[in-house]
């Protein structure tokens, strides 16, 4: 594979999950006071049981055949889906990876029948606000009690 190859790979082998666990937890150290109250440990030890068909689905981006980053897509009810964990290794950002993978969410969205995508965010993530803002994305209120008092909730309607 050569090294600018870039691919999307929904997870599913113990590796893969593995990898997006790494992804996580790198993840959960960047923003560690705003997931403080998430168990992020649980959370990565369970992606195979939580993040699997056909709830859910977890991807890898992979650039030159090496795991760059993931997101994760979840039904919330039968019309609503929540975009997880996008995140893209530091070396990689800045280059349109981000795009790519919500392009994969809203469609992999839709894809599992929902009509409205959801995601939740932090005033500090302002490429992120962007990159939704660009892309449809639009302030709600929140759809989850979270303790974080500065967290921005987000729907695009599919």
């Amino acid at each position: 594979m050569k090294d600018w190859e870039v691919s999307i790979i929904q997870a599913t082998t113990p590796q893969d999950f593995a990898a997006a666990g790494h992804f996580i937890l790198d993840y959960s150290r960047e923003f560690k006071e705003s997931l403080a109250f998430q168990d992020i440990e649980t959370e990565v030890l369970e992606l195979e049981k939580r993040y699997c068909p056909p709830h859910a689905r977890l991807f890898l981006l992979t650039i030159g055949g090496v795991e760059a980053g993931c997101v994760i897509v979840q039904k919330r009810s039968d019309d609503t889906a929540e975009m997880k964990r996008m995140y893209i290794a530091p070396p990689h950002r800045g280059k349109g990876y981000s795009q790519v993978m919500l392009d994969m969410a809203i469609g992999t969205a839709r894809n599992m029948g929902a009509k409205k995508l959801l995601l939740d965010t932090e005033p500090a993530m302002t490429s992120a606000i962007h990159l939704y803002e660009k892309n449809g994305f639009r302030p709600i209120p929140p759809y989850y009690d979270s303790p974080l008092p500065d967290a921005m909730f987000y729907e695009l309607k599919l």
